[in-house]
């Protein structure tokens, strides 16, 4: 190998080296410069009362998504009654739910706060149907937001013996 050649060791050594660190630089060091730059320059930018925050565009973006978000879940106090009979009915038909319960007293000041409206409605079937018919209304725009959930099982004295029916009680928020 030292015939083919005829560098002496010392003198290969130090092209490697060099050679070395050169690709290093390249490869590490210069990446890493150029992150550091960017990172500078956007924190100055951050931190200008000109920033990001303070920008048209992301404030518009901003507001059309927080519009969105409130009308997903914004309802209006006084047609809830009968959309959520018309929505509701539809889907619990197509499950194979039965309504058991619909909100009776809207003016009921234990449900009711300045910001938000409590509703409550029951439904009566097997788990499997309750349960898929809780998670398309969750995904339900305009009857308002899942606040909680409860299932209860009653038992009923029938002719043939007792049965066992499950219920679920769905408390919706509305915001007025």
């Amino acid at each position: 190998m030292q015939q083919l050649l005829p560098i002496k060791k010392a003198y290969l050594l130090a092209g490697i080296t060099i050679l070395l660190s050169l690709l290093s630089i390249k490869l590490a060091f210069l990446p890493t410069f150029k992150a550091r730059q960017i990172n500078q320059r956007l924190s100055t930018q951050l931190q200008s009362p000109v920033g990001m925050a303070y920008s048209p565009a992301y404030l518009h973006r901003k507001s059309r998504n927080l519009d969105t978000i409130l009308t997903l879940y914004q309802v209006d106090s006084l047609t809830f009654r009968s959309q959520v009979l018309t929505s509701l009915s539809a889907l619990a038909q197509k499950h194979q739910v039965k309504v058991i319960e619909l909100p009776s007293d809207i003016d009921n000041p234990y449900n009711r706060t300045s910001v938000y409206q409590v509703q409550k409605i029951g439904l009566q079937g097997s788990f499997a149907q309750v349960t898929r018919l809780y998670n398309e209304l969750q995904a339900t725009a305009k009857i308002g937001r899942i606040r909680s959930a409860l299932y209860s099982v009653k038992e009923q004295r029938t002719s043939n013996g007792t049965d066992r029916l499950l219920r679920l009680d769905l408390f919706l928020e509305i915001q007025l």
